[in-house]
């Protein structure tokens, strides 16, 4: 099965086109509201510097702040479990979670991650052609390799 760039590599221009303007309208939707979560969180710090931490309101702040972050880091696992291949990016997410797959930074360890369920993750698209792995493809004709190789080990002989 081809990925799908090379799936849309072999399509009409077209298609091409429309397919990049719906991507183009959902990359601007994402930015917009990165930039409204960004633009709340400076509002919500400059509250919290303004508000008593120990009253109601201060602790509504600091809760406020406390749920941002959480999904914040829950979109950013998000998009780069997408990246890296992952088939349930929610299953991989909480159990990142639960057993603190992460680095001492807070990033996610995808190696951690991958090791601990491989089956999450997509396969690498694997060739089905007559040497791949070894970085060249045979030349000539395969059965006649077999034939020769057989006519000269002494043990079979193959008429052509």
């Amino acid at each position: 099965m081809p990925t799908y760039e090379e799936w849309l590599e072999k399509q009409p221009e077209e298609v091409k086109t429309m397919i990049g303007e719906h991507y183009n309208g959902l990359l601007n939707t994402v930015k917009a509201t990165r930039a409204e979560r960004d633009e709340l969180s400076g509002e919500l710090k400059k509250l919290a510097k303004n508000v008593d931490k120990d009253s109601d309101a201060g602790k509504l702040v600091g809760e406020l702040q406390a749920k941002l972050a959480k999904e914040t880091r829950k979109s950013t696992f998000m998009e780069q479990a997408v990246a890296k291949g992952v088939k349930r990016p929610a299953v991989v997410f909480a159990l990142a979670n639960t057993d603190n797959l992460y680095s001492e930074t807070g990033e996610p360890d995808w190696d951690r991650i991958k090791e601990s369920v491989p089956e999450l993750f997509t396969a690498q698209a694997i060739s089905s052609d007559a040497g791949s792995g070894t970085n060249k493809k045979p030349s000539g004709d395969s059965n006649k390799a077999i034939r020769d190789a057989l006519s000269t080990s002494g043990t079979i002989k193959i008429k052509s």
